[in-house]
């Protein structure tokens, strides 16, 4: 099933249902789970790293938390 919207102001959104066997839906909820919480710790050492006038700070996050993703 896929819906358009559309309004004036913004840009036109899609929705797709996505059916999925339990197992395949579990993987994706890890999966989605380990994004969510990426994004959590890349954006909370960004603010850390430019308190403390890191050079290149997105840089030091990208391979830290590529880092930690391997060992997962």
């Amino acid at each position: 099933m896929r819906e358009l919207e559309c309004s004036k102001n913004t840009s036109p959104l899609i929705h797709i249902k996505l059916e999925l066997k339990k197992e395949d839906r579990e993987k994706l909820i890890k999966l989605m789970r380990k994004q969510s919480s990426a994004i959590r710790t890349a954006y909370n050492m960004l603010k850390e790293l430019e308190k403390e006038k890191t050079r290149n700070p997105h840089a030091q996050i990208y391979h830290i938390l590529r880092h930690h993703l391997k060992r997962d």
